[in-house]
């Protein structure tokens, strides 16, 4: 995957010998209950586990609201234009759903890739954020649904004692709710806690695109109509674009386009389907700009994926 420089982004690094042994604590925990590589679906509802042993090719992901915290190695994820680094000790917050392409860069037996993933609850942000005082309530213009932050010391320690649950069934059914609800808590003080607020804020900017975000998800084959997702928003048509553009990076039909195809690659790969069968599929009406923009996107066209693929057990992971 070719890196731009301009649109390199690099995650921030915090180091202290304190952080360091909470680190080395958690890589161990987080071995013992992901063994081998691949994604982890624990116990506790929406936290997951991924790890690897080696650097994989690129990988179309699709990002929730979500916090991804990176424990051990290294991965890129490329949201349209924007390339971001990806390593210990930082968290990737993600306020709004989007489309990604994402490869594990640095993994080895010895020092495996291992990453911890948390879905946001809406409902538990609304609740934290309604029992603070107003003036604990700034909203702010939203901006890049997209941002780093360190993982501090007080972080990993609930990141430990969360995966410590696991361990045993009466410990994770009273404590993992609670834990939960401490890592939200400290997610929504940091430096991008602004931007999550305004998900679970009734109304606000960066709710209505998400509405409009789950209409393209739920139509990406469809025909594109910028008037019916403005009108969605209760926005106007130029008001939307623009904050669209703002809050996923790129437009409403780059946003579908990317939709298509990750959609397109995954039934050419995963699915046995041919070329021209997910390209129709998919809303495409010319197999040109199908193949075009395909291979755009992914550094290699719709029929040599066909080929490598075909016969290949593949392992699909996601963070």
């Amino acid at each position: 995957m070719a890196l731009i420089a301009e649109n390199f982004i690099s995650s921030p690094h915090c180091y202290s010998e304190a952080i360091e042994k909470l680190r080395a604590k958690l890589v161990t925990l987080a071995s013992s209950i992901a063994p081998r590589t691949g994604v982890y679906i624990t116990s506790i509802d929406g936290f997951k586990i991924a790890r690897s042993i080696c650097p994989t090719e690129i990988t179309p992901s699709f990002y929730k609201p979500s916090a991804s915290f990176f424990i051990q190695g290294a991965k890129t994820i490329k949201i349209n234009k924007s390339t971001y680094a990806c390593n210990s000790p930082s968290c990737l917050i993600v306020s709004a759903s989007l489309p990604a392409l994402s490869r594990i860069v640095s993994a080895s037996s010895d020092a495996p890739y291992i990453s911890l993933h948390i879905d946001l609850d809406i409902n538990e942000m609304l609740s934290i954020c309604s029992a603070w005082p107003k003036q604990n309530q700034l909203y702010q213009v939203p901006r890049s649904a997209v941002g780093f932050e360190d993982i501090n010391e007080k972080m990993y320690d609930a990141l430990f004692r969360l995966i410590c649950t696991l361990e045993n069934p009466r410990d994770m059914k009273a404590l993992a709710p609670l834990l939960l609800r401490e890592i939200t808590f400290r997610l929504l003080q940091g430096s991008h806690g602004f931007q999550l607020r305004e998900i679970a804020r009734h109304n606000s900017q960066l709710q209505r695109i998400n509405h409009a975000i789950t209409s393209l998800v739920n139509n990406y084959n469809a025909p594109l109509n910028p008037e019916y997702l403005a009108n969605l928003t209760g926005i106007s048509l130029r008001a939307f674009n623009h904050r669209f553009q703002m809050i996923t990076g790129m437009s409403p039909l780059d946003f579908q386009n990317q939709l298509r195809l990750h959609q397109a690659r995954q039934l050419i790969i995963f699915g046995g389907v041919d070329v021209f069968t997910a390209s129709r599929f998919t809303g495409y009406d010319s197999h040109l700009i199908f193949t075009q923009e395909y291979t755009r996107l992914f550094d290699s066209s719709p029929f040599s994926d066909e080929r490598l693929y075909k016969a290949a057990d593949v392992l699909v992971g996601e963070d």
